[in-house]
């Protein structure tokens, strides 16, 4: 299905041969898709279809998934597109659900759509419990029924995501699906958590992940601190 609208948006970094399959998969089910190669070195952008239904843009330092996404919102909102749908480049998101996601954006504009991972055996305990740690303190600090605060299938009203990220220095690598979630809650964009499958794949079988379970959580947690602070003052500046 073509849209003039609602697009795909995936960020990508070092992701090898399922970057090919992942685009590939997604333009079986929505068009246009639009692929962000964020300072690769790996030459994965040659596994890419050719389709026109495809537009690839190029950075040339690698600035972090939220860098990468913010490139791909500003030249996506110069076309008049209105809705983006952020998803993973290495195969984990389920693209099959992409036309569903869509037309419950479509339903309803104004919300953000969350995916809510359904795990299945090949899912880390560690992330696992990582995660629902990040949901609970997502839900601290919004008030708001945050399915999942850390799975990156979810679709964002356009011109909301950009004036957060704009506002802020902050949510360009790791901490973006988090503090993206709680920024558009606190400006009073509606959530809709809706379920879907995640699969991990192994080194083996092609699967890459660039976390690192020191660095980025300590990351994440100082994100929290800082995102439970500024809850706590919004009241008092007003």
């Amino acid at each position: 299905m073509a849209s003039a609208t609602h697009f795909v948006l995936i960020p990508s970094y070092n992701t090898g041969a399922r970057l090919g399959e992942t685009v590939a998969e997604a333009l079986r089910y929505w068009q246009p898709v639009w692929v962000v190669i964020d300072g690769s070195t790996d030459d994965s952008a040659a596994s890419l279809p050719h389709s026109p239904g495809l537009r690839v843009i190029y950075r040339e330092r690698n600035g972090g998934k939220g860098a990468a996404v913010l490139d791909g919102l500003n030249a996506a909102a110069k076309e008049g597109f209105t809705h983006v749908l952020v998803m993973d480049a290495d195969g984990q998101h389920p693209a099959a659900e992409i036309a569903d996601f869509m037309e419950i954006s479509s339903n309803n504009p104004a919300a953000m759509i969350l995916g809510a991972p359904i795990f299945d055996a090949s899912a880390p305990c560690i992330r696992v419990v990582g995660r629902r740690i990040s949901n609970g303190l997502a839900r601290l600090e919004t008030g708001q029924n945050i399915g999942d605060a850390l799975f990156g299938f979810r679709i964002y009203p356009l011109g909301s995501l950009l004036a957060v990220m704009a506002a802020s220095r902050h949510m360009r690598r790791y901490d973006f699906d988090t503090e993206a979630v709680v920024r558009l809650a606190w400006r009073g964009v509606p959530v809709i958590n809706r379920p879907a499958a995640v699969r991990y794949f192994s080194t083996a079988d092609g699967g890459v992940s660039h976390f690192r379970y020191g660095r980025d959580n300590l990351r994440l947690a100082a994100m929290h601190v800082r995102l439970i602070a500024a809850a706590w003052f919004k009241p008092l500046r007003r």
